[in-house]
């Protein structure tokens, strides 16, 4: 059991350690592209392949609360991340999962998460698609 005057360096050495936890899990991310109202950012080690096909988390950053509007209601939200599958041999792209954060750098709660069933989608040239299939690439 803790005495009295030790439960207050706890909480503090618990603090510090949340926050070590959220730096190196921000520095993580490398910038991609920014505009007026957001960044996005790529995972700094770059894709991973999985079943033949290469795998990359993107970050949005938005510079203000967005929200959304669903059937089941709605939420707010800060920041975001989607897991992208690239196929660098048919050049093809498909977002498989959306996650939805209340604070800035996917921080905070997790207020909404979906699998995308979206088909795989060929990459356009001179896009957001196509940065993230050179990354995921190395083309």
């Amino acid at each position: 059991m803790l005495d009295h005057y030790k439960r207050p360096l706890l909480k503090k050495i618990l603090f510090i350690c949340l926050l070590l936890i959220q730096a190196s899990a921000w520095a993580e991310w490398r910038l991609l592209s920014e505009s007026v109202t957001s960044k996005v950012f790529t995972e700094s080690k770059g894709a991973k392949k999985s079943k033949g096909l290469m795998r990359i988390l993107t970050m949005i950053d938005y510079k203000s609360l967005q929200t959304h509007t669903i059937s089941s209601g709605g939420y707010s939200y800060i920041s975001s991340t989607a897991l992208h599958e690239v196929n660098c041999t048919e050049e093809t792209k498909k977002i498989v999962l959306l996650k939805y954060y209340s604070d800035n750098m996917g921080l905070g709660k997790l207020v909404y998460s979906i699998e995308s069933t979206k088909p795989e989608m060929y990459i356009l040239p001179d896009s957001f698609d196509e940065a993230i299939f050179r990354i995921a690439c190395k083309k």
